[in-house]
């Protein structure tokens, strides 16, 4: 067999290989058309990095003006709103990144100091109560924009409507309510809130039998049903709550044996009556 490998401008080598009764042609793929494939494949890849870097920037924005506009309303019916700063993932030269979100009522990206990256203003508390009479509440459809809210106090009835949005408030960690009656199935919504650690009921109302269903709530620390009517025969249910340290009864109506008893199966419980 006798190999003659011949070569062509700009294209691949091409080898002959003769023997007897035999005459096999083979190309071999030169560097510079495996080169080209591949620098075709890299731009592809780096077209698709700068479509997902520009598509996530955009939500971020949509999402951050949108709650903007939300907090702006909110205010606009006597809300309280209190802000604080978070980082954002994202590359040092994102600093320099102008996406106009100063919108009112939310403060726009900054930085939270050399060397500790982006920030950017979110709410993480609303607080609403009947400041002049006759003061319409906001519904709390608004609140489900507010992705970032950890705490919620509210002094006045919420419509039945208002009732369908709590669960979707997925980040609440902190919930008051003060004067209000719970319509049944309420206090089972409430013990949903996969995040829920402090839960004030204070003057409130529910039905019959309600608080029981508060036993899924496995991460709530503190309750406070001060001034509320307690029935005793429901009050030992709450000692199936696995993480509860601190419970407030104080005016509401339970007996020194009913709390007794109540301590005898929770004894991790700080129990308040005064």
């Amino acid at each position: 067999m006798t190999l003659f490998p011949e070569a062509r401008d700009n294209g691949p080598t091409v080898c002959r290989f003769e023997s007897p009764g035999c005459d096999i042609r083979a190309e071999t793929v030169s560097v510079r058309r495996w080169w080209a494939g591949a620098g075709r494949w890299g731009l592809w890849a780096i077209a698709a990095c700068a479509l997902l870097w520009s598509t996530a920037v955009g939500l971020c924005g949509w999402r951050l003006w949108n709650e903007a506009d939300t907090i702006a309303r909110l205010q606009a019916r006597g809300t309280i709103c209190r802000r604080a700063a978070i980082p954002m993932a994202g590359p040092p030269w994102s600093l320099d990144v102008e996406l106009g979100l100063g919108g009112p009522g939310l403060g726009g990206l900054g930085s939270g100091g050399p060397g500790s990256g982006p920030t950017v203003s979110v709410v993480k508390e609303v607080v609403w109560f009947p400041h002049v009479p006759g003061a319409t509440p906001p519904a709390w459809s608004q609140l489900r924009e507010l992705i970032s809210l950890e705490s919620l106090s509210w002094f006045q009835n919420p419509t039945s409507e208002d009732w369908r949005y709590l669960e979707a408030l997925t980040a609440l960690r902190q919930l008051h309510l003060r004067s209000v009656t719970l319509p049944p199935g309420v206090v089972a919504r409430i013990a949903r809130l996969p995040r829920l650690e402090e839960l004030r009921l204070d003057d409130c109302r529910w039905p019959p039998g309600e608080l029981a269903t508060l036993i899924p709530a496995r991460h709530l620390k503190v309750l406070q049903l001060d001034f509320s009517p307690v029935e005793e025969d429901e009050l030992l249910s709450l000692a199936g709550l696995p993480r509860l340290r601190s419970l407030s009864l104080t005016g509401s109506g339970v007996s020194e044996a009913a709390c007794r008893a109540l301590l005898q199966h929770g004894p991790q419980i700080d129990l308040s009556d005064d």
